[in-house]
């Protein structure tokens, strides 16, 4: 087929996907992550320490019944030293289907914002490092896309007992 009925076939402009994506503002930097993976953002609790358990894991805190535990995200990607204050928290869903380890928590200081991210919105700023999947520019603000996976294989190594709370 040739000449103008042709071209009513052809798409005039190329759809772009939109994620829906929250930027989480962590104590030094911030996380973009979309929208799906955040179960609930919520205020941190009392925390049950982890004996023995590496800086980054800041202890185990009740949530909706389960025993979830709170990772220090910039301690983990080595951005900071000192553990962040535990005020805020974002839960995120887990990916890897370990049914010991359904979330994880990471202290915020902020209110997460939506972000819908496109091509155009996000550019690659850098490699994998410490759960770290990827860092990027979203807009105008630097950020980390968490490298869920590797969080959930940190945990799953320190075979930690989260039954559920009672």
């Amino acid at each position: 087929m040739s000449g103008p009925q042709q071209d009513a076939f052809q798409p005039k402009t190329r759809i772009q996907a939109v994620v829906r994506c929250l930027l989480i503002p962590l104590n030094q930097e911030f996380l973009l992550t979309p929208s799906t993976t955040v179960a609930e953002v919520t205020v941190g609790g009392v925390l049950d320490p982890v004996q023995n358990a590496p800086a980054w894991l800041l202890g185990i805190m009740g949530w909706r019944g389960r025993r979830v535990p709170l990772i220090d995200f910039e301690l983990v990607a080595g951005i900071s030293k000192t553990p962040s204050a535990t005020g805020r928290v974002v839960v995120l869903n887990t990916l890897g289907g370990n049914p010991h380890i359904p979330f994880i928590a990471l202290p915020v200081v902020g209110i997460p914002r939506l972000f819908p991210a496109d091509p155009k919105s996000v550019s690659s700023a850098g490699e994998r490092v410490g759960g770290v999947a990827l860092w990027v520019k979203a807009g105008e603000s630097p950020a980390l896309i968490p490298d869920i996976d590797a969080l959930e294989g940190l945990l799953s190594r320190l075979n930690l007992k989260l039954t559920a709370t009672r």
